[in-house]
């Protein structure tokens, strides 16, 4: 039997792949476990050693990693590509060959397309945030971490939906002599930009100036240039605009997360409770404004530091639309 097996989480496709290996290899035997790295290596090779017998077993495992001639991304020279069908349509049964890629295989290709009749396809979906949350609760709970509800609901918004990165963060939970509260997750959890932009969204819906130029500034002492900032921040206002609306229909935050499928229901409540006290028409208005200096920025040559914060003091002068 061969396989392919795909996700976009890495993580959760190299456990798949130790969960086949295990199946046909129950003693951890390294000898018949060969890996392979499908952006450096010679596919006649590894059709050669596919087609051997292994000299230390009954089965020999070989996994090619970083398989993305299956994606839309790369394409496999013709003359690799009718070798490795060669071989699937007439594998040798001793072997057992799994291609990975931490990725989704691209259906249109004729390549993927006679895979999926060749091999065992193990196409993974992606975690829900719901079962993300689900696992990094579970996961305390077995190591010991205490953590209050609120404590475990910012750890949960800090963490992107990735098994490697929470695999990481746990073992600096665990490591973590003291009591952990929401600081110690604040000095432990690193945030990616997306929350920092989101708490200069929440800062500015709550009219906040001195703590909107204070995440301002401590976005661009981390390189981050206030173009790109306007976009996230753009993107950030246009989500809270959709959730608005979302909400004057009557939906609630779980309701409207699964809407929008990768937003975590915690953060949508605190964007919902941000835009209580603003108009839609300020939003679009808000949304109009960031536009503007996008053009600007890219097309002037301006101190950009200075129009970010002008932008920000514009938008907080807007007091009239604030109810």
């Amino acid at each position: 039997m061969n396989y392919v097996v795909t996700g976009k989480d890495e993580y959760l496709v190299d456990q798949q792949v130790k969960l086949i290996v295990k199946e046909f290899l129950p003693d951890e035997d390294d000898m018949n476990k060969v890996y392979y790295d499908s952006l450096t290596m010679n596919w006649q090779m590894v059709i050669d050693d596919a087609g051997t017998f292994s000299f230390f077993g009954d089965k020999k495992v070989i996994i090619v990693e970083n398989c993305w001639f299956l994606t839309a991304r790369e394409n496999l020279e013709a003359v690799d590509e009718e070798m490795l069908l060669e071989y699937l349509k007439d594998p040798n049964p001793a072997t057992v060959l799994i291609l990975t890629v931490a990725s989704q295989m691209d259906g249109r290709k004729s390549l993927v397309k006679n895979i999926r009749k060749l091999c065992k396809s193990i196409e993974l979906e992606p975690l829900s945030n719901e079962e993300f949350a689900t696992i990094v609760r579970n996961d305390c709970k077995k190591a010991n971490i205490e953590l209050t509800p609120a404590c475990l609901n910012e750890l949960i918004a800090r963490l992107p939906v990735d098994m490697r990165n929470w695999q990481n963060e746990l073992k600096k939970l665990q490591l973590y002599p003291d009591t952990i509260d929401i600081d110690t997750i604040d000095q432990l959890i690193s945030r990616n930009i997306n929350d920092e932009v989101f708490d200069l969204s929440n800062a500015v819906l709550a009219k906040k100036l001195d703590v909107s130029l204070q995440i301002f500034n401590d976005l661009l002492i981390k390189n981050n240039d206030p173009i790109g900032l306007v976009a996230l921040l753009s993107n950030n206002f246009r989500l809270i605009y959709q959730i608005k609306v979302w909400s004057d229909k009557g939906f609630n935050e779980r309701e409207i997360a699964e809407e929008f499928g990768n937003i975590h229901p915690y953060r949508i409540k605190l964007a919902k409770q941000s835009a209580r006290n603003i108009s839609k028409d300020l939003l679009l208005e808000i949304l109009n404004d960031f536009a503007i200096l996008d053009y600007k920025l890219k097309s002037v040559n301006c101190d950009r530091k200075l129009e970010f914060e002008l932008l920000l003091i514009n938008i907080l002068g807007k007091k009239h639309a604030f109810s």
